[in-house]
């Protein structure tokens, strides 16, 4: 009875134990793979598979006894006994460890993490200028030209630029990208504002796309892209028609007078709120959304980090941008962007967002620290863009995003002298250098007092993607470890 009253115990501390070891595991690995990166070194996966432990526990009790008759003495005797307790507990813990290194997970390492993961974060509650800073590889605004014919389009990479150190003299080997980064980091700034101030809204706009936009009209001959053909479509389509194409995911629909079968696309899309309200001609219609942008600018240009960029008109430029909203990737349900790179139709610019994958990831966090540490530190000055002011780096960035994405070694590649950090989450030692993620004790910025240990926690969620299917490895690929 004793030992069955343990055993409950020794569950409980043991699952204890063990969720321990796999986070301190978890989190060892990924900071080990980060320091591998920040010296351009390859990385390794491992994945923890099943944990199995069986318990046996026994208890027992011995016992004898004996009478020794002595002499001839009616009732002359002695008895003699005893008993002999037992108590046996035994634990066999089996641990299974994967090594990552087929084909699916490799692909899944090397391919852009897909355009729903960055909305799901965003829904979450995520900070969006984290990201940005860290999902995001370069911004693409597409603007018309003055003329109309064509158009321009301007990229903006989250990428320091290389700097060239001559003595006491460094300089950036293209000031062109130290102007894009810099710019790229004023954006995700002026996103954050939106997303705090609730001026960014996050919807689906459905959009019908005709499987042959050059389709003559009812009763002719469609062509699928691969050349197959569907059949005609009839001046009255039949109930039998409808539940055919509803089984492959399409529709009918008129399209200028042209009944045109396709494929209803929805397709994610940021846009800026509040809207104004502009009365339609007619009262059957609609009015055309407009937002409000100057509304949006001057909550914007009160927001104590961002007060620098409406003095320096970047405030205003960046909302002009986004009046027609910005995607991931471009706009899936616009078929003249296929053919056509620029905006249609009434669109001021085209704005998308182009992913990394997550090995460039986590290159990215371990990577930019080396090089931000520089361009704080010297304060270097920025080539300006037309229509702006010349400004220096540290001018030119607001406080909030004066920060690298994740640092992960705390000793400063500047003169400046960093803030000790506080307890760490996790350290260990790669190369003789010591590696860690900690935020500092006293934050410059309060609302990045977290910072480190959130874009960690969210490296760590994405990480988490390449999962592991057991059933598909054969033993030899599997590392068991028998714990005595």
């Amino acid at each position: 009875m004793m030992a069955t009253g343990c055993a409950i115990h020794r569950v409980r501390v043991d699952f204890t134990g063990f969720e321990k070891a796999y986070a301190d595991t978890s989190n060892r690995e990924l900071l080990l793979n980060l320091a591998r990166l920040q010296n351009h070194d390859p990385t390794y996966f491992f994945k923890m598979g099943q944990i199995t432990s069986a318990y046996r526990m026994v208890a027992n009790l011995s016992t004898n006894g004996s009478y020794v008759i002595q002499g001839t003495t009616p009732g002359g005797g002695n008895g003699t006994g005893g008993g002999t307790p037992g108590l046996s507990y035994e634990s066999d813990p089996v641990f299974q460890f994967i090594p990552v290194n087929d084909e699916t997970n490799a692909q899944l390492l090397l391919k852009p993490i897909p355009a729903e993961t960055f909305y799901i974060l965003y829904e979450q509650g995520w900070r969006i200028d984290q990201i940005l800073r860290l999902m995001v590889d370069r911004i693409e605004v597409t603007t018309p030209t003055p003329g109309g014919v064509g158009c321009n389009v301007k990229t903006y990479r989250n990428i320091p630029p290389v700097l060239l150190a001559s003595g006491d003299t460094v300089v950036p080997l293209d000031p062109e990208q130290l102007q894009g980064y810099s710019t790229f980091l004023r954006i995700s700034a002026i996103a954050y504002g939106l997303q705090r101030h609730g001026d960014l809204l996050l919807r689906g706009i459905s959009t019908f796309v005709p499987l042959d936009p050059n389709a003559v009209g009812a009763g002719a001959s469609q062509k699928q892209s691969g050349g197959a053909s569907l059949p005609a479509v009839p001046d009255g389509i039949s109930a039998a028609d409808i539940e055919k194409a509803a089984e492959k995911n399409l529709t009918f629909e008129s399209v200028g007078g042209v009944m045109q079968i396709g494929q209803r696309i929805v397709a994610p899309k940021f846009y800026l709120i509040p809207p104004k309200t502009t009365p339609s001609t007619s009262p059957t219609t609609h009015s055309e959304y407009e937002p409000d942008i100057d509304a949006i600018e001057t909550v914007l240009g009160n927001d104590q980090h961002l007060k620098a960029l409406k003095e320096a008109q970047v405030l205003k430029g960046f909302l002009n941008a986004l009046h027609d909203g910005f995607t991931i990737e471009g706009d899936t349900a616009t078929p003249q962007q296929a053919v056509d790179p620029c905006p249609v139709g009434k669109q001021r610019a085209s704005v998308h967002l182009v992913l990394r994958s997550l090995i460039g990831v986590m290159a990215a966090a371990a990577q930019e620290q080396k090089f931000y540490d520089v361009l704080g530190d010297r304060d270097m000055p920025i080539p300006p863009e037309p229509d702006t002011p010349a400004l220096t780096f540290n001018q030119s960035v607001p406080d909030i995003e004066r920060i690298p994405i994740l640092r992960i070694h705390w000793a400063s590649n500047g003169s400046a002298v960093l803030v000790p950090p506080a307890q760490p989450l996790i350290e260990l030692s790669y190369r003789d250098t010591h590696y860690l993620i900690a935020d500092p004790k006293i934050a410059t910025v309060p609302e990045n007092e977290y910072w480190n240990r959130d874009v960690f926690r969210l490296i760590a969620a994405l990480t988490a993607q390449v999962t592991v299917d057991i059933s598909k490895y054969s033993v030899p690929d599997i590392l068991q470890l028998h714990a005595n």
